[in-house]
């Protein structure tokens, strides 16, 4: 690193695994003569999961839907098959899905693991006012 300076320190995204969330992927360093730095970075793990979504009679959750963990701010969308990959889930989670025409809740309990992608399911999603 150069004295006096700033230099741009990078992580590279493709090195980290899966379950991992980073806020930013650079740092500005700018270290004295002869002196070291300690840098950090705002990385934690996701606490993320694939989850299968069935609707009351079977079907899978439409395409599209969005869903949103009580408490937590951000929302997930459905893709293909009723599958939603859903972030920073505590060991119990209350999920609403919404659609143009519907809504739906559902329970989902969650035990870390070293899996960098658990896929949970299959999950009731019980009707509920939209």
């Amino acid at each position: 690193l150069r004295a006096y300076q700033n230099n741009q320190i990078r992580v590279e995204q493709a090195d980290l695994p899966l379950d991992i969330e980073v806020n930013t992927m650079q740092v500005q360093a700018v270290p004295y003569f002869r002196s070291g730095v300690l840098l950090k970075f705002p990385v934690e793990r996701s606490a993320g999961a694939l989850l299968t979504v069935r609707l009351e009679n079977g079907a899978p959750l439409p395409v599209g839907a969005m869903v949103e963990a009580a408490g937590q701010e951000g929302e997930y969308p459905a893709a293909m098959n009723g599958e939603v990959y859903v972030t920073r889930l505590a060991p119990a989670n209350h999920l609403r899905a919404r659609w143009h025409n519907g809504a739906c809740e559902f329970e989902v309990p969650f035990a870390p693991t070293d899996d960098p992608l658990p896929r949970l399911g299959p999950f009731t999603c019980k009707a509920s006012a939209p």
